[in-house]
C-alpha cells in the first residue's frame, strides 16, 4: 500500500511539474495554443479603457497635482486646526530642533499614510512654522517616535524617507 501511494504521488507531482516548463506542453488541463494565437481569435494584448472623449475615467487619480501648503493655510484658524488634527491623530508627535537643525518627530500613524500625504504633511508643517526658508536652505530632519532615529529628511527638493 505504501508503494502504491508513493508511486501515485510521484506520478501526480511529475504530471503537474511538466507544464511549468517554458515551451507549450500537451496537457489536458491547459488551453490549446490556438486559444492564445491572435490569428485564431481575439488578440490578448492589454488595451486601457478610455471614455469616448479620450479622457481617463478615473479623474481622482490625477487630482491635486498642483497642491501647495497654501491650500491648507487659508487662514490662521484653519492652519491651527490642521496642526491640532495632526497631533490628535498621532501623525506628528513633536517639532523643534535637534543639534541646531529643524526637526519633526512623527508618530505611528505617519507610517499609515501614503507617500503623497506624508510629503504634503511635512511640507505643510515646514511652511506653517517656517522651519526652513528659501534664503537659507536647510534640511528638516524627521525622527521616529519610538526609536528616536532619523527616518528621513526634507530639503528644497522634497521629502526623502530612508
Amino acid at each position: 500500500m505504501r508503494i502504491l501511494v508513493l508511486l501515485l504521488s510521484l506520478c501526480f507531482s511529475l504530471g503537474f511539474s511538466a507544464p511549468v516548463q517554458a515551451d507549450p506542453k500537451p496537457w489536458p488541463l491547459t488551453w490549446k495554443w490556438s486559444h492564445w494565437d491572435p490569428a485564431w481569435g481575439v488578440p490578448q494584448d492589454f488595451q486601457p479603457y478610455y471614455e469616448s472623449n479620450g479622457k481617463n475615467p478615473y479623474p481622482l487619480m490625477d487630482a491635486d497635482k498642483n497642491w501647495t501648503p497654501k491650500n491648507w493655510m487659508t487662514s490662521p484658524e484653519v492652519m491651527e486646526h490642521h496642526v491640532r488634527q495632526f497631533y490628535a491623530a498621532d501623525i506628528i508627535r513633536d517639532r523643534g530642533t535637534a543639534d541646531g537643525a529643524p526637526a519633526i518627530t512623527v508618530g505611528p500613524n505617519f507610517y499609515h499614510l501614503g507617500l503623497a500625504d506624508q510629503s504634503r504633511i511635512i511640507e505643510f508643517m515646514d511652511a506653517a512654522f517656517s522651519m526652513t526658508s528659501a534664503e537659507t536652505p536647510q534640511t528638516l530632519f524627521l525622527y521616529d517616535w519610538k526609536t528616536d532615529e532619523v527616518i528621513g529628511v526634507r530639503t528644497q527638493k522634497g521629502l526623502d524617507l530612508y
